[in-house]
């Protein structure tokens, strides 16, 4: 949220991972809303963001298929980029066939209890999990939120799915890029980092939009309560960029109610905060192994063609074992489909 103080962001809980048997769901994180809160940091830290849209362009471009669209993948490419997984929603023909798939969110899915196997059979989704958001003027209700079957691809359990249904059939593809129950975003281990860059963001939105660090400090006579309100509004409405070189008329009768203003010499902290957020983005950067890409764009790596094609293929390699395994999976829904990596020169 932005407010005229600058973005309140919320800190992500503690991942802690327990089954809540009321909800017959597995919590993601302490409040169930881990997910939900690492996207707020893509909303407000731009090297958080710069480096999600990077990995997911990286990520490549979806050609061939039927049933996963350029757009479906771009949508489940970006989740992934900032979550390692993402989700589908798969309906079905009579013949166990995929007939249709949508995008669902990430952060609306839930895993639900082990099966005898010890694997996860089903999930539930739920448009807002903490339960704050409206549909059709009526607040979610989260205990309503349905129950799907994940996605398998063994043809005997999905007819028997089918059958059991006895109409419209659909599941849950969910995509897991770790080995964890929950996929561990890229952002998690600079999450501090992040927050570290809001606040310099907040600093610097604060000083030109409020005058956080005021340079003065006006002394006045004390008046009446209805003339010092009057004269307490017309000094906030010089404040803000939005009212620069403003002036501000004022009448006394005698040289003691002549206002004094006090001069303040106010520390210049652009250096600290330049060097504080330098290290933020190096460290976000890190995190995506995209540290050679802030070279390029300070200059340190020069701006050969050769220097950028060769990162072009550096990044592109150390992409290569994730893409060619989300590949191979969505290859199970749409057999036509084929990710190709993003070209040097098409960025």
């Amino acid at each position: 949220m932005i407010s005229q103080t600058g973005i309140k962001l919320k800190p992500v809980k503690p991942f802690y991972d327990f089954y809540d048997r009321s909800k017959k769901i597995r919590y993601f994180g302490t409040d169930n809303l881990y997910p939900n809160s690492l996207k707020d940091y893509l909303m407000v830290s731009p090297s958080v963001n710069e480096c999600v849209d990077r990995r997911a362009m990286f990520l490549g471009n979806a050609n061939g298929g039927t049933l996963i669209t350029p757009y479906i993948y771009s949508c489940l490419i970006k989740d992934y980029s900032l979550f390692n997984g993402f989700a589908l929603y798969l309906s079905y023909d009579k013949t166990g066939v995929v007939s249709d798939v949508t995008y669902i969110p990430f952060e609306t899915i839930r895993l639900g209890e082990r099966g005898e196997l010890g694997n996860y059979v089903n999930v539930r989704y739920c448009a807002d999990w903490s339960g704050i958001d409206t549909v059709n003027t009526k607040r979610i209700n989260v205990n309503a939120a349905p129950f799907f079957y994940l996605y398998t691809d063994n043809i005997a359990v999905r007819m028997k799915r089918i059958n059991d249904a006895k109409g419209i059939y659909s599941d849950i593809f969910y995509y897991n890029g770790s080995t964890s129950v929950y996929p561990q975003s890229p952002v998690v281990p600079v999450l501090n980092y992040a927050s570290t860059e809001v606040g310099v963001a907040n600093m610097v939105y604060r000083d030109v939009r409020t005058n956080f660090t005021p340079a003065k400090v006006l002394t006045y006579q004390k008046q009446s309560d209805n003339e010092n309100n009057e004269f307490v509004n017309a000094l906030a409405n010089l404040q803000g960029d939005e009212n620069s070189f403003k002036i501000l008329a004022m009448s006394y009768a005698t040289l003691e109610e002549k206002p004094e203003v006090l001069d303040f010499s106010a520390a210049d902290y652009t250096d600290r905060l330049k060097t504080v957020s330098d290290l933020c983005k190096e460290k976000i950067y890190s995190s995506f192994n995209q540290t050679q890409f802030l070279r390029l764009s300070d200059g340190g790596l020069g701006f050969g063609s050769d220097t950028i094609s060769e990162l072009y293929n550096y990044y592109n390699n150390i992409l290569s074992p994730e893409r060619t395994n989300i590949e191979k999976s969505l290859k199970n829904i749409d057999e036509g489909l084929t990710i190709d990596r993003l070209p040097y020169g098409s960025e």
